[in-house]
């Protein structure tokens, strides 16, 4: 049920097209200019364009708005954990008081389409449901590559700081087993201060075809659950680690 009926306009600017209601026409109007450089920049990270592919961006006012319409909550409506959810090409996003807010949902959504189509040839959805925790390839793994390149993890820290403060000696298989969803993060994150963006895509890619992440890494980069350990180690021993928020930087962050 949608609690409430509204009258939706079309901004179009391929390839997007904005849809907004009363009182959006502002923020469509700053997405409609900052969409497309989005666009580009999520497009060379990945390395990926598809000319033919169009995007619907569905903008909300707020997240209570967003909750309280049923579009996209059909079987093929997804969001695991993510902030931003998608339905096929659809991005749905609420103002939540900044712009910059703004443009990581929409940064969120596009990756998580792109990468579909670049990497995974299907939809990311089901491949996340068939990637149990039985496989070298969890899905934490993939969350935590969205949430570290579209700025995402930024909603995080707080989580991964208590999960670093709370684990002593903090080591992979350790962090895992308390919060893997914050360790797929964290993971990513201390790679980023070894690894370039672009080898990290290649990582994730030849990780998903061989069904073993751990294994790849150490074969592609050199870079041994023992390194990785202690990239993590570096991290969580910064004497400010505990201290950690939205203005914290580690390195690449």
């Amino acid at each position: 049920m949608q609690y409430k009926l509204r009258e939706w306009t079309i901004y179009e600017v391929p390839p997007f097209r904005i849809y907004y209601y009363e009182g959006g026409k502002e923020l469509a109007e700053y997405l409609r200019k900052r969409a497309p450089a989005i666009l580009r920049e999520v497009e060379d990270l990945i390395g990926y364009r598809d000319p033919d592919v169009s995007y619907d961006l569905l903008l909300f006012l707020s997240p209570q708005d967003l909750r309280e319409s049923n579009i996209g909550r059909s079987a093929e409506f997804w969001n695991v954990g993510w902030i931003t959810r998608v339905s096929g090409n659809r991005i749905f996003l609420s103002w939540r008081g900044n712009r910059t807010d703004l443009d990581l949902q929409l940064k969120e959504g596009l990756l998580q389409i792109i990468l579909d189509r670049a990497l995974f040839a299907g939809t990311l959805q089901e491949i996340l449901l068939k990637l149990t925790s039985d496989n070298k390839l969890a899905p934490w793994l993939i969350y935590g590559f969205i949430r570290y390149m579209s700025g995402g993890y930024t909603y995080d820290l707080a989580g991964i700081r208590n999960l670093l403060c709370n684990v002593k000696q903090p080591s992979i298989n350790k962090l895992i087993r308390k919060n893997p969803y914050y360790s797929g993060i964290l993971i990513w994150l201390a790679l980023s201060q070894v690894l370039p963006r672009h080898t990290m895509v290649e990582l994730l890619s030849l990780s998903y075809q061989t069904q073993d992440f751990f294994g790849t890494l150490e074969l592609v980069t050199n870079i041994s659950i023992d390194s990785l350990n202690s990239l993590i180690k570096k991290i969580a021993g910064d004497k400010n680690i505990c201290r950690l928020d939205k203005s914290y930087k580690v390195g690449k962050w």
